[in-house]
């Protein structure tokens, strides 16, 4: 839809964003935002930070910046491909946008028929695009303002999550400043 999300044919969401998780809860913050604007559950939201192949520039990480910076700019890519995936729906469906509920990735009409947002897709690349699609006022969320388990907090846990000291090359030396552990102390051997 945008250069911040994808959808794919299974109706998962990939979220795409330029900054990286250093621990505050970036990473499940993003993805609840986007979650809530796109009307999905926040477990079907993948999170790709920092993939310069893939996610937007981005002038880095800090200075708590990743919500303040990335959380606009997804609520309005999520509103928008919520508004063009009723849009879709609506020709499918054969009813009006207006009388369409989305639950969970579902999108359901008056009567019954339903279509979800992975069939509308097909894994296909959505090249609509609309102007100032209005937000979900803040009254209205339901992902928002909850405390879901961390995406990241099994990685991190268990140690499986990588850092860059993780980063193991042939010939590779690491170095670390040593400090003496008294004013005055003098290096005996290194």
């Amino acid at each position: 839809f945008n250069a911040y999300l994808k959808i794919g044919a299974d109706g998962r969401v990939t979220c795409l964003v330029g900054k990286v998780e250093l621990g505050q809860g970036s990473k499940t913050a993003l993805a609840q935002l986007l979650a809530e604007e796109l009307d999905v559950t926040l477990d079907s939201v993948d999170m790709v930070m920092g993939d310069t192949d893939l996610c937007p520039w981005d002038m880095g990480t800090f200075g708590s910046l990743s919500v303040r910076h990335y959380g606009p700019m997804l609520r309005a890519a999520g509103a928008e491909a919520r508004a063009v995936l009723l849009e879709m729906a609506g020709e499918r469906l054969k009813a009006p946008v207006g009388q369409l509920t989305v639950s969970a990735g579902i999108v359901s009409a008056p009567g019954g028929p339903q279509v979800s947002y992975g069939q509308l897709v097909e894994g296909k690349r959505i090249e609509r695009h609309l102007e100032k699609v209005p937000l979900k006022p803040a009254a209205a969320y339901t992902v928002v303002g909850t405390s879901p388990r961390r995406k990241d907090a099994l990685e991190k846990v268990t140690g499986k999550a990588k850092y860059a000291g993780d980063i193991l090359l042939p010939g590779l030396l690491h170095a670390r400043i040593l400090r003496p552990p008294a004013h005055g102390a003098t290096l005996k051997s290194a």
